[in-house]
């Protein structure tokens, strides 16, 4: 079973900020069933997307005020284990737009973007065709 935990340091939250542009609001129920439907989407089985990928330490991103293109309804992060692909230790973003698509960003240890996808649909998320295994290996 994976593991959920919510965003609450302020680390977090700053850095969800400066990645986003905007503020969160407090944490529903929604955000966390939206993160378990992403994770479910990705792929949470074993052998699954998120196994393959060494994904580990997730966490749940909270609604943003901003409903503009920036804003989202809630979203999950995971950290992701160093491969051939990504050769160091990554931190994955999956947000539910608005539009009812994925903002899906990908981000090596080092701050280095690998991946800032916008407009994505839930079929394109896991498997080995999926937009993240591509990416992350």
């Amino acid at each position: 079973m994976w593991c959920i935990t919510q965003l609450d340091s302020q680390l977090s939250k700053f850095l969800l900020q400066s990645l986003t542009g905007c503020y969160t609001v407090p944490m529903t129920t929604n955000a966390k069933d939206i993160a378990n439907t992403i994770l479910d989407q990705i792929g949470r089985r074993l052998g699954g997307t998120l196994s393959a990928i060494g994904a580990h330490q997730f966490t749940v991103i909270p609604e943003t005020i901003d409903k503009d293109e920036n804003g989202h309804l809630g979203g999950v992060c995971f950290k992701i284990n160093p491969n051939p692909k990504m050769k160091q230790h990554g931190t994955v973003f999956v947000t539910l737009a608005c539009n009812d698509t994925y903002n899906v960003k990908i981000m090596t240890c080092k701050g280095k973007v690998m991946l800032d996808a916008h407009d994505v649909y839930c079929d394109m998320l896991g498997g080995q065709s999926g937009i993240i295994e591509k990416v992350t290996g």
